[in-house]
């Protein structure tokens, strides 16, 4: 930390990127170019060795470099996109859900990425924190194409959108050592104004940089962010983000009050305790489905959790599309802190998107994005999508702004009359709590980032004792509501408990929710018949129909790799399962494991 890092390959070539002085380091951009393209420096094998040896007891690891050949591809992948896609799920799960990038690596991108050649990627640790990805061309170090992610702490892994790159350093600066130095104060701070520096004139007056290294671009700004133009975009919110600290929770306290885990009271026969204990063992067990966590709650209390080797309590596991549920609770704490009615669900979203006013848009009610009838052109898919560019994979994956590009949606039905499950829906649903958010402050100088960060952490989790909580962004500053909600996997828990708890507190002191929102979010619309309600899946006879223990007032908030959550009122409990399981997504048979487990544990729980 505070060395940067670096990269060592075999065989061996070190390259003289920094020119060094007796008295200050210098990093004159033209003189490494010259530095770089004359010397290079080949050290004896076992000099060498013993350097690696002796750095790798002395300093610690920034980064880490991973090569891999994940087998044959079709001619029709979209390559950007899949980069782009690896990139993003490893800085998540590494820096945001702190797995280990070997696992992740070795576990699963072989399994979701069809990509040919050789992948090289490089993770950053702890200063410029960060995921690349690119490909390698046989023994050419340099690409045109690269997928790049940002951890920026609060609001986890950003997508960055480059262009073509030219210098072979810019594998790990892949939006230039300018973008990566804005890393290198990720933690809180209070900054104070710098001056302002023209653009139109020049270093060191202005703001005006020129390098030989850099190559000339059609856009005015690429002087600034020479292989991303869009990173532009990121001066939207140029104030300083500050964490809030969330509330202290006492190990000696037991879920969902404390830290302490399952309660050491329960109202239930031992026997019948450790009986659920296997079960939930036995489902973290089952060959293929790599599953991580399971956890089971009732009457308030946590009764059995389990995670798979090398996963605990201090992993953060990504919801997937149980973050659009997320959203949705999101809306309604937005719609009663702002002392709205929930009549507003019926209004148009025009109200609150007004680039769709006197539009065909403004048939499209809130209520529609909530049962996802909007009506808008969408095609949900994103494993073989990564081939083809769907809507989709062109929103998360092409976009440095999701919402203008879900704005930018033509009708392909008419509101209300067609359920098409879209992440579509759901971004645009962010946008209206963004709204809301922002429409009643008197002061909103904090910036679109710190005012919904501050607006989630406030007036949802901390209230919960959710300390682990993140959405993360795209790089217009919007939280991505459809996909990118983080957790500890108790903390994931809590928010089944809120739902169990009709949207009041764990100890029944404060309403978070207006009244009967939690009915109506989980009320089947006939448009979807009777099948999913606002942002959630209802009970599916032919998914539990032979199970006889899970009742038919169960429903279910799930995520892509099989994240599922079954709140089930009757019996005031809360069953989840958290993991990467990358068989058949729609496959009725690859949920049995999990509905087995509920049936098992169901059949001892009072």
């Amino acid at each position: 930390n505070g060395l940067g890092s670096f990269q060592i390959q075999w065989p061996i070539s070190l390259k003289n990127q920094t020119k060094m002085t007796s008295n200050r380091y210098k990093t004159n951009y033209e003189d490494n170019q010259r530095s770089l393209n004359k010397k290079t420096y080949r050290l004896p094998i076992m000099k060498l060795l013993f350097a690696t040896i002796a750095l790798s007891c002395i300093l610690p690891s920034t980064a880490e470099i991973f090569e891999m050949d994940i087998g044959s591809v079709a001619s029709n992948v979209n390559i950007e996109g899949m980069l782009r896609f690896i990139a993003k799920d490893i800085c998540t799960r590494t820096l945001v859900g702190n797995e280990d990038p070997r696992r992740i690596i070795n576990k699963y991108v072989s399994l979701a990425s069809p990509i040919s050649n050789i992948i090289q990627i490089d993770v950053g640790y702890f200063v410029r924190k960060s995921v690349s990805v690119r490909l390698r061309g046989g023994t050419n170090l340099r690409t045109d194409k690269s997928g790049t992610a940002v951890f920026r702490d609060g609001i986890g892994c950003t997508l960055l959108f480059g262009k073509k790159m030219t210098d072979e350093r810019s594998f790990l600066y892949p939006s230039t050592v300018l973008q990566f130095s804005l890393l290198r104060n990720t933690q809180p701070f209070a900054a104070i104004a710098p001056p302002y520096l023209s653009f139109n004139n020049s270093w060191p007056e202005g703001a005006w940089l020129h390098s030989t290294i850099w190559q000339e671009d059609d856009d005015e700004r690429s002087f600034l962010y020479p292989s991303t133009v869009l990173q532009f975009s990121l001066l939207r919110d140029t104030q300083p983000f500050a964490t809030i600290a969330p509330p202290y929770l006492s190990f000696n306290n037991s879920w969902p009050e404390g830290a302490g885990g399952v309660a050491a009271s329960i109202e239930m026969q031992q026997s019948n305790i450790t009986y659920i204990q296997g079960a939930v063992d036995r489902l973290i067990d089952e060959p293929s489905y790599n599953t991580q966590a399971v956890l089971f709650s009732q009457n308030g209390d946590l009764i059995a959790k389990s995670y798979a080797d090398g996963y605990s309590d201090n992993n953060r596991f990504i919801g997937m599309s149980m973050t659009k549920t997320l959203n949705a609770l999101l809306l309604g704490v937005a719609i009663k802190s702002h002392s709205h009615d929930v009549g507003l669900v019926d209004d148009s979203a025009s109200t609150f998107i007004t680039q769709w006013k006197n539009t065909n848009h403004t048939l499209i009610t809130i209520r529609h994005l909530l049962q996802m009838a909007s009506g808008l052109q969408w095609e949900e898919t994103f494993n073989r999508g990564l081939m083809s560019r769907t809507t989709a994979v062109e929103m998360v994956y092409h976009s440095a702004d999701a919402i203008a590009y879900a704005v930018s949606l033509p009708l392909a039905s008419q509101p209300g009359t067609e359920f098409i499950y879209s992440t579509g829906d759901s971004q645009l649903l962010s946008y209206v709590i963004d709204q809301i958010v922002s429409h009643d402050m008197e002061d909103d100088s904090t910036g679109t980032v710190q005012r919904n960060y501050d607006f989630m952490q406030k007036s949802l989790f901390h209230p919960l004792n959710i300390t682990s909580a993140t959405i993360e962004c795209d790089l217009s500053g919007m939280f991505m509501g459809g996909s990118n909600a983080l957790m500890s996997a108790e903390d994931w828990l809590r928010i089944g408990q809120l739902m169990l708890n009709k949207g009041w507190s764990n100890d029944g002191t404060l309403q978070i929710l207006p009244d009967n929102w939690i009915d109506m979010m989980i009320s089947p619309s006939e448009v979807s018949g009777s099948k999913y309600g606002w942002q959630l899946w209802t009970y599916d006879e032919k998914l539990m129909g032979n199970y006889t223990e899970i009742p038919i007032d169960t429903y279910m908030i799930f995520g892509y790799n099989h994240q599922i959550m079954c709140v089930i009122p009757s019996r005031n409990a809360v069953f989840l399962r958290l993991g990467f399981f990358t068989g058949d997504q729609k496959d009725p048979q690859s949920f049995i494991p999990y509905f087995q487990a509920l049936q098992d544990i169901l059949e001892v729980s009072p």
